[in-house]
């Protein structure tokens, strides 16, 4: 950093620089080519805040695994964005998570670049894997395992890990039209009619709030809440969200969608299964699934796609839980996940017998 004349007779000097190694540096203040007093000083860089995408993972278990009781391993590294490993634990309510989705059908996972079982043909199947962390270390290493079950066979079926950093505080929301009137998923246009993405978070699940559900899904439709219209006014779209949602209570539980408009579509997976398949047709206006986890407070993949094919902007959607399938609530922002993909996710795995 060069430091040019100061900005007032204070002879007060003021210089920046910007480090984005985390290790140990000589910083050297000189007028002309000495020193100042007490130059060199010590600097030590630590590592910036946490960052999904630039965290890495390895292990065996990322492309190989066996039939349990083999467990296959897995080590997530945290790190900043700039790539600096970091040292120690998680502070606050982010979190990794490491699961493994099995489909029955080619082309469900990985090769569209679509999150996993976005599809009505999608194999039924036990549910996803859920990776079990070891007794954490507080060093900046996350590890852990896997394993792989001998039913159903898993030479039918299709393995992808996913690692993710999951942050508290909601799911995240893609509003898109559609190129063939939602025929097809395969190739959504995730923009607004002005060419940027229209990606943002919600605090809730299907939120009852018109501001959601208008075209151009924004209280300020000349410019939307990220630079532009969705879609000019009664033109169809559809949202997905897709997020980590936490259960809580009880293992056995309900969900209920929503809708008053009955040329609405819907598809709804829980724990990658799909649970509500309105797509060709809405036969009922309320729609409700049952779903039973694995664990109380652990993380489950949710995913929404919600198709507005006509245009009713006064009308909303939601989707609710329930532990006795009478009694519905709005699933809280508290017990939602909105996630980053750790670098190089997904991995498809191969299961040997």
């Amino acid at each position: 950093s060069i430091i040019e004349d100061p900005p007032s007779t204070a002879a007060t000097y003021t210089a920046s620089f910007n480090l984005q190694n985390a290790k140990g540096y000589q910083v050297f203040l000189k007028y002309g080519n000495d020193n100042l007093k007490g130059s060199p000083f010590s600097l030590t860089v630590k590592p910036a805040g946490l960052c999904g995408t630039t965290s890495t993972i390895r292990g065996t278990g990322l492309t190989a695994s066996s039939i349990s009781p083999t467990k296959s391993a897995f080590t997530i590294q945290a790190r900043d964005e700039y790539g600096n490993a970091k040292t120690q634990g998680i502070a606050g309510s982010s979190q990794f998570v490491v699961r493994v989705a099995r489909t029955a059908d080619a082309n469900q996972q990985g090769t569209n670049g679509l999150p996993p079982m976005y599809s009505s043909t999608v194999g039924s199947v036990s549910g996803t894997l859920h990776g079990v962390f070891n007794t954490a270390t507080n060093d900046g290493r996350f590890a852990g395992y896997y394993q792989v079950p001998a039913t159903p066979d898993p030479g039918s079926l299709v393995h992808y890990l996913y690692g993710s950093l999951a942050h508290l505080g909601g799911v995240t929301a893609t509003y898109y039209t559609t190129a063939d009137g939602g025929a097809s998923l395969s190739a959504p246009i995730d923009q607004l009619n002005d060419g940027t993405d229209a990606t943002k978070h919600l605090n809730l699940l299907g939120t009852n709030g018109a501001s959601l559900t208008t075209p151009d899904a924004a209280p300020t439709p000349a410019t939307g809440l990220w630079g532009g219209q969705l879609t000019a006014a009664d033109q169809e779209y559809i949202v997905r969200w897709t997020g980590l949602y936490q259960n809580a209570a009880q293992t056995a539980k309900y969900f209920k969608w929503d809708s008053a408009v009955a040329t609405d579509r819907v598809k709804v997976w829980v724990d990658n299964r799909l649970v509500i398949d309105q797509w060709s047709s809405l036969d009922q206006t309320s729609l409700t699934a049952a779903y039973t986890f694995d664990a109380v407070d652990a993380l489950y993949d949710v995913q929404v796609e919600w198709w507005r094919s006509t245009s009713s902007a006064s009308a909303a959607v939601d989707l609710q839980e329930s532990t006795d399938n009478t009694v519905f609530t709005d699933i809280p922002s508290d017990r939602l996940f909105y996630i980053e993909d750790i670098s190089g996710s997904p991995y498809a795995v191969t299961v040997a017998s």
